[in-house]
């Protein structure tokens, strides 16, 4: 029982003496490390989003295209057949550059610049009505420049509408009689001219 006690009077002595050592006098050299309050760490704002600035695109697809025309004379110029249309198809390619200004929180304004490869062939063939003679006619390329307006429905969703001139290339239509064996216009004589419907 003494063994007992002794041991359990130790025990309390140091338990006891950690309890009450910050508060002994320090001795000569001695130090004590006391933690300091810190402010918490406020991370930066986001940048704010702006669409102001230079941009290049490219694309692939699908693209159509339409042609109104009829035959005329020459003198006097006289529209010798109804007005019928032609049209073309499948694949084109696209590039493109621009800048954009955004003005204030919800305005933009810019400038673009398109350039189109394509290959729009008249899925059967050109047909002129008042002689019969068909071909193939292929739209080549394309080209826009123009201006935008755009207003910022929210800061990452641009509604706008743009402004331009654009120009189409077409190749050269060879055509042939409907007839076998087929024959050239030129074989023919004169005939009628090909006018783009206004």
């Amino acid at each position: 029982m003494k063994g007992f006690l002794i041991a359990s009077s130790i025990g309390l002595a140091v338990a006891s003496g950690s309890a009450f050592a910050a508060d002994l006098p320090l001795g000569p050299g001695a130090s004590v490390d006391i933690p300091m309050a810190t402010a918490p760490v406020v991370a930066p704002p986001p940048p704010a989003y702006t669409w102001t600035g230079c941009y290049l695109d490219g694309g692939a697809g699908f693209g159509m295209w339409k042609q109104d025309h009829y035959g005329g004379a020459l003198a006097p110029a006289t529209q010798l057949t109804p007005t019928v249309s032609s049209g073309g198809e499948p694949w084109l390619g696209t590039v493109g550059v621009g800048y954009d200004y955004q003005v204030g929180p919800r305005w933009l304004i810019g400038a673009f610049g398109d350039y189109n490869y394509m290959s729009l062939v008249y899925g059967g063939s050109f047909q002129e009505p008042y002689w019969g003679w068909g071909g193939n006619e292929t739209e080549q390329a394309a080209w826009a420049v123009g201006g935008r307006i755009g207003y910022l429905v929210t800061p990452k969703l641009l509604t706008y509408v743009n402004a331009g001139y654009t120009q189409a290339r077409f190749g050269q239509i060879n055509l042939l009689s409907d007839t076998l064996p087929q024959v050239a216009p030129a074989a023919c004589g004169a005939g009628s001219l090909f006018h783009p419907n206004p």
